[in-house]
């Protein structure tokens, strides 16, 4: 599984741009508009795919639609930076009026994937595979997000509701429903804004930096306008 951390890194060879004249602390929380609304009722549940004991079974539902951090990685337009007043990111190597930027909760995602990997490798006794700092890097990111949101749906508790013919300990919440935001929504949102990023050829050092940024997912060439 690729890692963002090493995607958001490898950005460092592309064009830089100056950050002295905008300091990032004073820029203007203008929230970006990706469609998205908190309007889709989801449950609290247990179980399911994503948690099955059949890893295979676990691993193909983690790898379903809109799960794959990389769909956050976005190239925006310098005009629509400037609108919400979005602090100056690298340089899209297909188009140097957009920039680069990772949508806040694909990085979320991301650290939910490698925290499961590590998980998963642990029980296995298999030697992790990110470093100590990187697995608490995404814990503190976990933490933040959840604190940030600080989402205050009022769980039930007791054997009753969904949780009435469910063996074991009563589990807070199961079957109760609380309002969404459109994942789906930003999911296409991100996806008419890509920065076309693919992990691949991360072995061979002479692999051009701008053939990452070759894999539109709507299979639309924007770099043949720039060459």
């Amino acid at each position: 599984w690729h890692s963002i951390f090493l995607t958001v890194n490898s950005l460092e060879n592309t064009t830089t741009v100056s950050c002295a004249s905008i300091p990032i602390k004073k820029t203007l929380l203008i929230k970006p508009q990706a469609g998205t609304e908190n309007n889709v009722p989801q449950p609290f549940k247990y179980g399911g795919n994503l948690t099955d004991e059949n890893l295979e079974t676990a691993d193909a539902a983690w790898k379903g639609y809109g799960l794959d951090p990389i769909i956050g990685l976005v190239a925006l337009h310098e005009d629509y930076v400037e609108a919400k007043q979005l602090p100056p990111a690298k340089k899209w190597p297909s188009d140097d009026k957009k920039e680069i930027y990772y949508l806040n909760s694909f990085h979320t995602l991301h650290c939910a994937h490698l925290i499961r990997r590590e998980l998963k490798n642990a029980y296995a006794g298999t030697p992790p595979k990110a470093d100590q700092a990187h697995i608490m890097h995404c814990i503190n990111a976990i933490q933040e997000e959840i604190m940030c949101n600080a989402e205050d749906t009022p769980r039930y508790t007791a054997k009753i509701n969904a949780e009435k013919e469910v063996a074991g300990e009563a589990a807070s919440g199961n079957g109760q429903y609380r309002m969404c935001t459109n994942w789906n929504q930003l999911v296409k949102w991100a996806n008419e804004h890509s920065a076309c990023y693919s992990y691949v050829n991360r072995t061979d050092p002479d692999f051009p930096l701008r053939e990452w940024y070759r894999f539109c997912p709507d299979g639309s060439k924007p770099w043949i306008r720039v060459e």
